[in-house]
């Protein structure tokens, strides 16, 4: 798992804590994100200069490599769950199904793993996704194939070099321009 970034050809360290994306994520819902609370909290020595190259680097990170980015249906339906809001169920949900006290300040967890872990909590499990992305839906009657092909869409396995952060970063770009933090490109 990834514990750095390279930006211009330069390596920085990155935290990779669980508890970084959590608070990542609960500053930019509030709004008070800033060019340079972004790079205080992601970069532990030195940050790079380039701060949009840092926003996309990160924003893939926070992704997991190359995740796809949300399609349209996926950001206009309800949020499936908020990790504020939800920090209790989701630390109960934890200690339940894997042992794991979220709340200890011992546990250290990279982000990816802890998604991975979040996702097996409330996402259909590995057979159910093979099942959903095989199903014959020719038989099917148009109200049930629509849900299928829902659920398909969703689940879509998307090739590596396809995905675009362009959406991702518009709203961070909007923030950093706001604050005037740093060089952008």
């Amino acid at each position: 798992m990834p514990n750095a970034l390279r930006i211009n050809g330069e390596i920085y360290p990155i935290r990779t804590d669980f508890r970084t994306g959590i608070e990542y994520q609960r500053i930019a819902a509030a709004g008070t994100l800033t060019a340079a609370s972004f790079l205080d909290l992601w970069f532990p020595d030195s940050q790079p200069e380039y701060v949009s190259a840092a926003i996309e680097g990160i924003s893939r990170f926070i992704r997991r490599k190359d995740a796809a980015p949300a399609t349209a249906e996926q950001q206009n339906g309800p949020v499936p769950y908020d990790l504020t809001a939800d920090s209790d169920v989701i630390a109960a949900g934890f200690l339940e199904r894997y042992g794991i006290d979220l709340t200890a300040p011992e546990t250290d967890m990279h982000w990816w793993r802890f998604m991975a872990l979040l996702e097996g909590l409330c996402g259909p499990d590995f057979s159910r996704r093979v099942e959903i992305r095989t199903k014959d839906l020719g038989s099917m009657k148009a109200k049930e194939r629509a849900q299928w092909i829902r659920l398909r869409n969703l689940y879509a396995i998307h090739p590596n070099g396809v995905e675009t952060v362009a959406d991702h970063l518009r709203h961070l770009d909007e923030i950093i321009a706001r604050s005037g933090g740093g060089n952008n490109g």
